[in-house]
């Protein structure tokens, strides 16, 4: 593991059982931790939702494993750009000898060859679609990517999840409802987050 990774700590995370809290009743840690990921943004002005919205966001942007995916992304389809500016190039370039029309065709050939090949290479490696970077389904999928690593974290809402069901299964409560009451809060959970998840049916 990179010593980046490592270093790494979701914002959302941290702040989980703090988005309700007027500022003023924050403790120390946790307000530095909001000047560095919440600017330009103000607590005092942010509903609890649109604050975990903004740490979301921080952690879409700064999530490690997915860094050195978009830098791949944006690298092969500058590739791709400059490859079609070359093929226009060539195929809007003169040529009046038999030789001239020769290498043009030789070329636009090469070039198409190249470029399919790179979008091959592109769907291969980031899945078919080949989204465009940038582009709304570009960033849908890299918003998708951040919020199922974040989840995986340890303490992330798949933790949560198990142990939810966890303390269910001991036998504790005696209906779900009642579980979710009482457990939700101390996992840092809000009830019906819970509740939902003892509901849902187990994956085999």
């Amino acid at each position: 593991m990179s010593k980046e990774k490592m270093l790494f700590e979701s914002l959302e995370i941290k702040l989980e059982k703090w988005f309700k809290t007027p500022f003023e009743k924050l403790p120390g840690e946790i307000v530095n931790r909001i000047s560095e990921g919440f600017f330009p943004y103000d607590w005092r002005t942010l509903s609890p939702e649109l604050r975990r919205q903004v740490a979301q966001q921080w952690d879409e942007q700064n999530t490690p494993d997915l860094t050195e995916s978009r830098e791949s992304m944006f690298d092969e389809f500058v590739q791709i750009e400059s490859l079609k500016k070359q093929l226009a190039q060539w195929e809007n370039a003169g040529g009046t000898s038999v030789g001239g029309l020769a290498l043009k065709e030789q070329k636009v050939e090469e070039l198409r060859g190249k470029i399919k090949n790179k979008y091959s290479s592109f769907e291969h490696d980031h899945g078919k679609g080949s989204y465009e970077v940038g582009s709304k389904e570009w960033r849908k999928k890299n918003a998708q990517e951040a919020a199922n690593a974040r989840h995986a974290q340890p303490g992330g809402s798949h933790d949560k999840r198990k142990s939810i069901m966890e303390i269910w299964s001991t036998g504790k409560y005696k209906t779900k409802s009642a579980c979710a009451q009482a457990e939700s809060e101390k996992l840092g959970m809000s009830f019906s987050t819970a509740l939902k998840a003892l509901r849902e049916p187990k994956k085999r």
